[in-house]
């Protein structure tokens, strides 16, 4: 007869579920978010300057898009704080957005001081424009972490 094939079994590796896995560090979930926030708003922000620089010559409109960037980029970060940790409080999505925005900030401020000083009303500027950009992150990470997280309630319960 035919020589018989030995059939050879492998090993079935259980899965392990989601629930027994300890939570991710907090700061590795603010850390995390706030890169994937920054790197987001920095390309899209980019890509944004220059195509309304070469239509529009007015800073307000400009100013304002890219605000809206920072909004919907630090969304995105609010809602992969979520994926990373269901269980993690809003707050840790808002420290992931004012992060990014203080990292976006001080590299701006950085840009300015190595070009030249500036003056005291030109300092106020900028921490008006920190406090801005701030509570912009902190809002758009919110938003995405409060959305993000009725959505995965809604796909439990369903």
């Amino acid at each position: 007869m035919a020589e018989e094939k030995k059939r050879v079994r492998l090993p079935v590796l259980s899965g392990s579920s989601d629930v027994d896995a300890p939570p991710p560090s907090p700061i590795y979930v603010v850390l995390v978010s706030a890169a994937a926030t920054l790197f987001a708003w920095t390309l899209l922000a980019a890509l944004l300057n220059g195509l309304l620089g070469r239509v529009l010559a007015r800073a307000g409109i400009i100013a304002a898009a890219n605000l809206f960037v920072l909004l919907l980029t630090a969304a995105a970060g609010g809602a992969i704080a979520v994926v990373l940790d269901a269980r993690a409080p809003a707050s840790r999505a808002r420290y992931a957005g004012l992060v990014a925005a203080a990292v976006g900030w001080a590299v701006s401020f950085l840009f300015t001081v190595f070009s030249h000083v500036p003056a005291a009303t030109e300092l106020l500027t900028w921490l008006l424009i920190l406090v801005v950009l701030g509570a912009v992150a902190a809002i758009g990470a919110s938003i995405g972490h409060t959305l993000t997280s009725m959505r995965l309630k809604a796909k439990t319960n369903a």
